[in-house]
This record gives structure tokens, sequence and C-alpha cells, in this order.
């Protein structure tokens, strides 16, 4: 019985963390390198932390490497530069007009540095619609 209650809970876990989540973000800082990288600082207000530790600020390193999350041409279609290149406009335009948006984190979609757990790594974002019809950013790192 316990054997199995650990693998219903093990099972259930994987399945959460598979999917995505999202948070409220303000957008702190963009830095555009190029079409395809880019640094953005986003401050995340208390109480809405994202599970990065104590960060209340992310310092997030953005290249646009879609063969490292997925491996066929069918999932490639969630994540294309034209996806990419939107998500960093709507970076760009919260930034600029000092509105809130959502970010978020896709399966492993976010990698923690060497340096920080506060600086962060992903291989690509794409804007997709939320549950509630919303819109958020969401980053991408490893298969989901």
């Amino acid at each position: 019985m316990r054997t199995l209650l650990a693998f219903l809970l093990l099972t259930v876990t994987s399945v959460a963390i598979a999917g995505g989540w999202s948070w409220e973000v303000t957008v702190d800082q963009v830095t555009l390198e190029s079409e395809q990288h880019a640094v953005i600082v986003v401050a995340v207000p208390k109480g809405n932390e994202p599970g990065y530790g104590d960060c209340r600020s992310m310092q997030v390193t953005i290249r646009f490497k879609p063969d490292a999350v997925f491996k066929t041409a069918s999932e490639q279609d969630i994540l294309t530069i034209a996806s990419h290149k939107e998500a960093l406009s709507e970076h760009q335009a919260a930034y600029e007009s000092n509105e809130k948006i959502r970010f978020g984190s896709m399966g492993a979609g976010l990698k923690a540095s060497q340096f920080s757990s506060c600086a962060l790594i992903s291989n690509g974002l794409a804007v997709l619609e939320e549950y509630d019809g919303g819109t958020a950013v969401y980053s991408f790192y490893t298969p989901i």
C-alpha cells in the first residue's frame, strides 16, 4: 500500500511539474543583444514567488535554441522564431509602459545559472494562452 501511495504521489507531482505556471512580474530591464538573444530582469511581487528561492528580482538570459527544447518538428511549432520575437516584444512593451505581465515556465523552463539561483537561463520564449483566456510569456529550457 505504501508503494502504491508513493507511486501515485510521484506521478501526480511529475504531471504537475511537466505543465507550466506563470506569475505576475514587473519588467525592470530588457537588453536585446540580437533578435534571438536577450537579457531581462523581472521583479516578483512579494507573495507571488515562482519557486526560485527568495528571489525578488530575477535576471533571465534568453537565447533561441529550439533544438534544445523540442526534438521533433511538430513539437517545434510551439517555439518558433516568430513566437520568440513576439515574447521578447511583450517584455519590451511591458518595460516601456511599466505595466505588469505574466511570465512563466513550461516544464523545466528556466535553469539556475552556476553563479546564482536568481540568475536564470532560458532556451526560448513563447506567448501562450492561459486557462483564464489571458496570455503569458512562457520560458522553455529542456524538453517537456
